[in-house]
């Protein structure tokens, strides 16, 4: 039998309002809020799309034309960009 090491892990801890904050806290985003949070003026998407294909923030795939950013990604290029901003 194969033992995945699961046999420990306390479900029981995972509770429903501990799994509905961690959703809440990594929302999906609009690139209209992306901008809003990043301090930019854009009226299209365009550089949320490259911000995701450059690997600064994850983007989230709906369907063929739905896309939204993580909230958690965002918050962490704004930290690394208030980091270096202070260097």
């Amino acid at each position: 039998m194969l033992e995945l090491g699961l046999s420990s892990f306390n479900y029981e801890a995972l509770s429903k309002s501990n799994m509905e904050t961690t959703v809440n806290q990594d929302r999906g985003l609009t690139f209209r809020e992306v901008y809003e949070l990043v301090g930019l003026r854009c009226k299209t998407s365009h550089t949320a799309r490259s911000m995701a294909k450059r690997g600064q923030i994850r983007a989230i795939q709906l369907n063929g034309r739905v896309t939204r950013y993580s909230l958690a990604s965002v918050m962490q290029l704004l930290g690394a960009k208030e980091g270096s901003s202070r260097a």
